[in-house]
């Protein structure tokens, strides 16, 4: 921190993000930054949109198209076919070149329909035809156009309402399988967080009662010195209190690094990044565990799991989308 003062002399303390020591949190904070910054929150997150972009492009199949073709044929080959070359009643006989170049344009809009049935709208242009020889069409080059419209539905096969649509059906529960497992995920996020939570809470308390456990060896051991030195206890006394006072202290260096073990998978799962201010603070939890006596009924926990659980309504959807492929 940097220490500055106001015109009348009062101190202005600066803190940097690495002065930050301790941080005060309750349960609903870790489950929140857990939401925030969770990378499996975030992936499954994105799962549902990317689902609904699939219903969109399933639907698509309906949609009318437009569509240009556009070529050109030229060929040239030798024929004596006299219908072709136009040499009729003459007895000799004459290989004759035969050319055709033919441009050709077509615009066609397609709609499907549920039913399977299929809508075309076809316009043919021919905008040059040369024909060379061509004794029976004296108009040449010549051009040409025709106007399609035909619809086409098949009877067995692709036939059917709910055969066209049921990819649609498909993907719109697929979209609420991924709504389900995005709660799923959250679920299990929120029930880690619990449980390292509480974890820590635990091994607070414990470094806690070691810390008490220390103080009374250390005050054993003041005792047992001064009546060793007045002659009013034995030697061996001063030495098994020291030996006491070592072991909490091994305990309490034991239980420090089982409350840091707890900290550092608290911030795991809410995915503290290196280098933050909440990275490296010593997390210091502020709920408390109650002792409230709840009863719960066996019968009606298994109708509640029964009703709400998500992966079981994902295995019904499962089942469904097999149904629809079978039928």
């Amino acid at each position: 921190a940097e220490t500055e003062s106001f015109e009348d002399g009062s101190p202005v303390v600066e803190f940097f993000p690495n002065d930050v020591k301790f941080l005060n949190m309750t349960l609903k904070d870790c489950i929140v930054n857990a939401f925030e910054n969770n990378y499996d929150i975030k992936i499954a997150n994105l799962d549902p949109s990317i689902r609904e972009k699939e219903i969109k492009i399933e639907k698509s199949v309906f949609d009318p198209t437009l569509k240009f073709t556009g070529k050109r044929e030229v060929s040239e080959e030798p024929t004596v076919n006299r219908l072709v070359t136009g040499d009729v009643g003459i007895q000799t006989i004459n290989i004759t070149e035969f050319k055709r170049d033919t441009n050709m344009l077509q615009t066609a809009i397609e709609k499907p329909f549920e039913t399977g049935a299929l809508l075309s709208f076809n316009f043919n242009l021919i905008p040059r035809e040369f024909i060379n020889p061509s004794p029976f069409s004296p108009l040449n080059p010549q051009s040409r156009a025709f106007i399609e419209l035909k619809i086409t539905q098949p009877v067995l096969r692709n036939a059917g309402v709910f055969y066209n649509r049921s990819k649609i059906y498909i993907a719109r529960n697929n979209k609420k399988i991924s709504v389900l497992q995005l709660k799923q995920t959250a679920i299990e996020v929120i029930n880690n967080v619990q449980k390292k939570y509480w974890e820590l809470v635990k091994a607070v308390e414990d470094l806690r009662v070691r810390n008490k456990s220390l103080e009374r060896a250390k005050d054993l051991l003041r005792n047992n010195r001064i009546q060793a030195r007045v002659g009013t206890l034995a030697p061996i006394d001063v030495l098994e209190a020291e030996e006491g006072v070592a072991k909490q202290v091994e305990g309490v260096i034991v239980e420090e690094g089982n409350v840091a073990n707890r900290e550092d998978e608290l911030k795991q799962i809410m995915n503290l990044k290196r280098g933050s201010v909440l990275s490296d603070a010593s997390i210091i939890p502020l709920d408390k565990p109650s002792f409230e006596i709840k009863k719960v009924s066996l019968d009606e926990s298994i109708e509640i799991a029964l009703g709400n659980r998500p992966e079981l309504l994902v295995q019904g959807l499962d089942i469904e989308n097999t149904k629809i492929n079978v039928k």
